[in-house]
């Protein structure tokens, strides 16, 4: 039976984001075609079939499943601290400091590594649109543009490599900023 957001799955372009989410949110078959007695080392190719799994994807899932593993391990085996002058019993902090600190690992693992297809396609209309803003530009503007924001020169350097003020460059960068966002609100 195919999943009921299957069109969506489909009309997904093929990306490691993509991927990665269709195998988090199908659990359920996740369960059943895997072992009892394995189940931290399912067989990826028969969970998935008809999906081709890259390499890069596989080790972190692989990764995943290997952490989760131990965090299974740490919280069946969650150790206590007895103190026999007062009778009582501490937990020890480290398991639940280790099982928050790899839940974070394992989140930043996939929001930092992998862009939306939205957002790429968003990010590259972006940029058309800078590009186009930036050839209505003077010469001497997209100079200033160019070392100011590609090479990360400071106003204070600008001004000696051409000899002006700081000032001067402060007044043509705030008046070059207003003419591109102009430039830009015309182009939308």
């Amino acid at each position: 039976m195919p999943h009921k957001n299957a069109f969506f799955f489909s009309s997904l372009p093929v990306s490691s984001a993509s991927e990665i989410w269709i195998f988090k949110i199908s659990e359920k078959r996740r369960k059943r075609c895997m072992p009892k007695n394995d189940k931290y080392h399912p067989d990826y190719e028969k969970l998935y079939p008809g999906i081709k799994i890259r390499s890069e994807i596989l080790r972190a899932l692989k990764q995943s499943d290997r952490k989760m593993e131990y965090i299974e391990r740490d919280l069946k085996t969650e150790r206590f601290r007895y103190h026999s002058e007062t009778g009582s019993c501490d937990i020890l902090r480290s398991r639940e400091d280790s099982l928050d600190r790899l839940q974070e690992e394992e989140k930043h693992q996939f929001s930092q590594t992998f862009d939306l297809p939205e957002e790429v396609v968003f990010r590259k209309m972006e940029y058309a649109m800078l590009l186009e803003a930036l050839g209505h530009l003077t010469k001497e503007e997209q100079r200033l543009v160019y070392l100011r924001y590609w090479l990360d020169m400071t106003q204070r350097e600008i001004a000696e490599k051409y000899g002006t003020s700081q000032q001067m460059v402060s007044y043509r960068e705030r008046h070059l900023l207003r003419k591109l966002k102009i430039l830009l609100k015309n182009l939308l």
